[in-house]
């Protein structure tokens, strides 16, 4: 009888286990960073994040009756439209076919790479069809607010970002002269874009993904032409 009480207990305690966890937001979310750097203007488009299991956005401008509950989200950035680059960030919820405009971003941008951490986005470098950056800020979704960040260390745009390691990585990229093969490294705790380990060629628009503790980067333009061989993170090692 015993361990029947015992096993009852702990069936009780794995049940409210799961109803604390099902109410907590998850410190991590999926990013997809979406750039083109095409000669046509016309065909740039914004960067996207995609973020899973980010449960509200922010009650000031959104309807929260028809995102409250929705777990997956995308985010849109900026962009350029074929006449004027923006700095409008909408939120599409899929399940509902839904968009709503956010708060904008602080400078009118496209080819930003977009990367999440602890379900906070950032938008990394860029250009305005002028000049490129290398500023950094990140986005709040609970509280629709917009926060500035260490800025990287060259302007560029038409790179790629990822999470990895509690930690975002900003890959390749460019200032419309030259490609790079620049590997930036954000570490939340100290508070600075470190300089990494390098990628084995130059890369422009590449796109980037986190898979077993390696981050692979593939495709891109590599100076003299668009590349079709990819490259991991455990090939420096």
């Amino acid at each position: 009888m015993r361990l029947t009480e015992l096993e009852i207990q702990i069936q009780q305690l794995t049940e409210r286990v799961k109803e604390l966890e099902s109410q907590l937001i998850p410190s991590t979310a999926y990013v997809e960073s979406l750039e083109t750097c095409s000669a046509d203007k016309s065909q740039l488009i914004p960067s996207t994040a995609y973020v899973e299991n980010l449960e509200t956005c922010s009650a000031d401008t959104m309807d929260m009756e028809g995102f409250l509950g929705n777990n997956k989200l995308v985010f849109l950035f900026g962009g350029y439209d074929g006449t004027t680059w923006l700095s409008n960030v909408d939120c599409y919820s899929p399940l509902s076919d839904t968009k709503k405009r956010l708060g904008p971003t602080n400078l009118d941008c496209s080819h930003a790479a977009a990367a999440a951490l602890c379900g906070v986005i950032y938008i990394i470098g860029g250009g305005d069809g002028t000049v490129w950056f290398n500023t950094v800020e990140s986005y709040n979704p609970q509280r629709n607010g917009w926060t500035p960040r260490p800025s990287l260390a060259r302007k560029k745009g038409c790179l790629s970002g990822v999470n990895l390691g509690n930690k975002i990585y900003a890959i390749g990229g460019g200032d419309g002269v030259n490609c790079f093969t620049d590997v930036e490294m954000f570490d939340p705790v100290a508070g600075r874009w470190i300089p990494t380990q390098s990628m084995l060629q130059k890369r422009s628009s590449s796109v980037v993904a986190e898979l077993n503790d390696a981050i692979y980067a593939a495709g891109g333009y590599g100076g003299e032409g668009y590349l079709d061989c990819p490259t991991s993170s455990a090939d420096t090692h």
